[in-house]
């Protein structure tokens, strides 16, 4: 998917793979708000199904406790979309069909 994402980011966005099937997205100067109409629209055009997290940096944020915020935010996002699953709804803005929720 990386390759399919470049293509809608900045310059000076910075995608990375963290391991497996995890990947970061760093966008500088980008609020969460932004943040999440930039993975809703990426969300559209990806091959595949995937979850993401969203974390805005704070004073005295180490790479770690932005990947723990970031990470909790994934759960959060994967919990919510398999309780409207399970009340026959669709989303969170991403495609119904995005993500495991294993």
């Amino acid at each position: 998917m990386g390759d399919a994402w470049r293509s809608r980011l900045r310059s000076h966005d910075l995608i990375a793979r963290l391991g497996g099937d995890e990947f970061a997205l760093v966008l500088p100067s980008t609020d969460e708000a932004n943040a999440h109409a930039l993975i809703s629209e990426l969300a559209m055009h990806s091959p595949a199904a995937w979850s993401a997290g969203v974390a805005e940096t704070l004073i005295g944020d180490t790479v770690r406790t932005l990947i723990d915020r970031a990470d909790a935010d994934l759960c959060r996002v994967k919990r919510e979309r398999k309780a409207l699953r399970a009340r026959g709804a669709s989303g969170l803005g991403l495609r119904a069909d995005a993500g495991s929720d294993a």
